[in-house]
């Protein structure tokens, strides 16, 4: 199974076993937080687009 997946992306493997992509921040308190949708860059929206 994982030869067939990784054939067509890799990066849908490695969301299988590192769990999913959640873009993340740190706000001015110093926490990690959730990234607000809106400013997600493209590389993030495809990287939780293969959840």
């Amino acid at each position: 199974m994982q030869v067939h997946i990784t054939s067509t992306d890799r990066e849908v493997w490695n969301t299988i076993v590192n769990g999913p992509f959640i873009p993340t921040m740190t706000n001015e308190d110093g926490v990690v937080v959730p990234k607000p949708e809106a400013q997600w860059t493209s590389d993030e929206d495809k990287k939780w687009g293969y959840d």
